[in-house]
């Protein structure tokens, strides 16, 4: 067996493509740098051509790396190109498909939504490399992409701090390879510089060598800026040789968009193409492809496979190191949005246009956003035309629209395109086959405050057919704040297993003024609704179960066990109390000690679910998962749940998770492990099939 797979190995190598995955015991694990420019035209260096801009550096990295030249981005932003990268998902899927959210929007929604996916880092984190963010990143915490290590909070594009590498300093990343040597890890690297990205303020000495080399003084600057770039990414690469890891270091480039300026945010070859580099020495054959595509959908499915890892089934990228996988491949997509986004669980709706690109053919289909959103100025504006097919090999920058002359390859592409994404069948979820559907719908009343819940539906369901057990969740926040997009993820997880997710706004206290025990008058009053309801709504109402995070697990928990709490004028006749909990670290002791009892001390005997069990006759049966890190619930207050529910003979089954924090479940590292105990659980009680698909959302 060892031959076969050494003569595998030398197959690979003569073919520029090493195997998929590490043989055990053949090395130790490959450290990764990836090196991603910003806003930078394709065309724009010396190994592609250009006679004006110098790099050497990256022109010697060409050489020893195998190139695709004709590399593309799924989308002209730097936001939703990066959020790319880092989970192998098209933006339609993970959601932020802009750089910043239209007025009125709050960021954290599409954060909620994005700490629930699997990403690179975390993955291999996970794995035990050491991983250093530093640059751009769009999501405020490093560490919610699974990133060990990082320059420090970040806030639009990325801090002060981290936007300095680069531009100021390299310091930070020979210090992170230091430590990550001293600990005998393999480290990952994301090297994502604010440049060439205005503001184009290059050095002096640099500026000078493009004196008059330009149309103007402004394209200059981003000459030299280019250039800047260069040197860096020789600093760093000189870093690794002097280091000696240059052989068991997989080197990455790729930018995250097109400039010049016009053609940023364009589906234009100048705004998405980009060419992809990889050097892994011994293992990776220089060379130039010149003709098969390639994408920054499959940065991490690559590094993954590198590394000897399995990339998650939901990444829809190809391993570059893959000679057949690349070779198969007839087409790529990408997609082109508004700078600002709309609406998280709609990308549609600030859709402009769809691209199928082939070897030589390219169609780019262009869509109507909401027109009360405005195209910013420097945005290429739509086209006349809503179809445009552009002949690439002869019109590469698609000057001529030849769609009327080629109406059967408008045809067939269209065609390719809509299976890939009809946002006409999917615009609120996205994604490749049937995905769920929603509603929202208003279910009390206080005063002139509506609260509204929404409700996940199976992709197969039908009005009128066969009721569907259901779990009702509620958001945690210390009762303070939070929102229904914590559960982004988890709903159309369960929803695709056929179970219907309904999410619940309820008052806070930082929004509405109101105390914890109105929050619990609301989970009751929203329970209520859901069985008095139930058949309306599709549900079974003997499957109904009650969920949350934190104090939203409270909450579930409190519905069950808790008495009182009614709102005013409420029929108390109509249940409210699950007939089963999924809690994440819920806050369930409210006593003295416990969390939030200064809140509640005048009422937390009533109010606290663990002080609550021995008064139920038949308990709900419960999942309990916890972290053993969490500093807000202990690890003896989870057993003391479990013994008090089998005191009373009920089912608590109590799941605790090694170094894990309060909201573990939500980052990559635990996500798909804990979304599987649930899935367990369900349907061990039967609402779920055991033994469904678990393809992952």
């Amino acid at each position: 067996m060892k031959c076969f797979f050494s003569l595998l190995g030398l197959l690979a190598l003569l073919a520029g493509v090493p195997t998929a995955s590490l043989e055990a015991g053949d090395r130790q694990p490959p450290n990764v740098v990836v090196i991603i420019s910003d806003d930078q035209g394709y065309g724009d260096y010396g190994f592609m051509g250009h006679d004006v801009i110098q790099t050497p550096r990256l022109d010697r990295l060409a050489a020893e790396s195998l190139v695709y030249t004709r590399g593309y981005v799924t989308t002209a932003l730097c936001s939703p190109s990066l959020s790319t990268m880092l989970t192998g998902l098209y933006p339609h899927q993970h959601r932020t498909t802009g750089n910043d959210p239209v007025a009125g929007k709050k960021r954290q929604e599409w954060i909620d939504y994005f700490r629930g996916l699997p990403q690179l880092p975390g993955l291999l984190s996970e794995h035990g490399y050491l991983t250093l963010h530093t640059g751009k990143y769009w999501y405020g915490n490093p560490q919610l992409s699974g990133f060990t290590d990082n320059m420090g909070h970040t806030n639009r594009h990325g801090s002060k701090q981290s936007l300095g590498i680069g531009r100021q300093t390299m310091q930070p990343i020979y210090d992170f390879v230091a430590k990550a040597r001293s600990q005998q890890k393999p480290f990952f690297v994301w090297y994502a510089p604010f440049l060439p990205h205005t503001p184009h303020n290059p050095p002096a000495r640099l500026l000078d060598e493009y004196q008059g080399k330009g149309p103007h003084a402004g394209q200059e600057k981003y000459f030299a800026m280019c250039q800047w770039l260069d040197e860096t990414c020789g600093q760093l690469l000189d870093f690794l040789d002097r280091e000696g890891l240059r052989d068991n270091t997989i080197v990455f480039y790729l930018c995250d968009n097109g400039w010049p300026g016009w053609a940023k945010g364009s589906p234009q070859e100048q705004g998405i193409r980009t060419p992809i580099m990889i050097r892994w020495p011994g293992r990776v054959q220089p060379r130039r492809d010149e003709g098969h595509l390639a994408s920054n959908l499959d940065l991490a499915p690559t590094i993954l496979a590198a590394c000897g890892l399995d990339p998650p089934q939901e990444m829809e990228g190809i391993n570059l190191l893959d000679s057949a996988a690349v070779s198969q491949r007839e087409v790529i997509f990408a997609e082109n949005y508004l700078h600002d986004m709309v609406h998280m669980d709609r990308p549609a709706d600030s859709l402009r246009a769809r691209s199928c690109i082939s070897r030589d053919w390219k169609l780019t289909v262009w869509q109507h956003p909401q027109p009360d959103v405005a195209v910013p100025s420097w945005q290429t504006p739509a086209p006349k035309d809503e179809v445009q097919l552009f002949h690439l090999k002869v019109d590469p920058l698609e000057k001529n629209n030849v769609a009327r002359e080629h109406p059967e390859q408008v045809a067939a592409m269209t065609r390719q395109l809509t299976a890939w994404w009809d946002p006409a069948r999917h615009d609120h979820r996205g994604g490749r086959s049937e995905e769920p559907f929603t509603k929202n719908l208003t279910y009390k009343t206080v005063g002139a405050t509506r609260l509204e819940m929404k409700l996940w539906y199976p992709p197969t369901w039908q009005e009128g057919g066969k009721r569907l057990p259901a779990v009702v969740f509620f958001f945690g926040g210390g009762w303070h704040g939070g929102g229904i997009g914590q559960f982004n993820t988890i709903a159309p997880y369960l929803a695709r297993r056929g179970m219907i997710v309904v999410t619940p706004q309820y008052r806070t206290i930082g929004q509405h003024g109101v105390a914890p025990s109105q929050c619990l008058e609301d989970a009751k009053s929203a329970m209520r609704y859901v069985y008095q309801h139930a058949g309306a709504l599709g549900i079974d109402e003997r499957k109904i179960a009650g969920g949350g995070r934190s104090a939203g697990g409270h909450l579930a928990a409190a519905t069950a066990f808790s008495q009182g709490f009614d709102a005013p004028g409420e029929d108390l006749a109509i249940r409210c109390k699950p007939a089963a909990l999924v809690l994440f670290n819920p806050v369930i002791d409210n006593g003295p000690g416990g969390f939030g009892h200064h809140l509640v001390q005048d009422y937390w005997k009533d109010f606290s679910p663990l002080h609550n069990i021995s008064m139920s006759v038949q308990p709900p049966p419960t999942l309990f998962l916890l972290g053993d890190r969490d500093k807000f619930i202990p690890v003896e207050t989870g057993k003391k749940y479990q013994a008090a529910m089998q005191k009373q003979g009920g089912r608590c089954d109590l799941l605790i998770y090694e170094n894990a924090p309060h909201g573990f479940f939500a980052q990559p590292k635990y996500y798909h492990k804990t979304m599987q105990a649930v899935e367990d659980f369900l349907a061990s009680l039967g609402y779920l099939k055991s033994g469904q698909d678990r393809t992952q959302p």
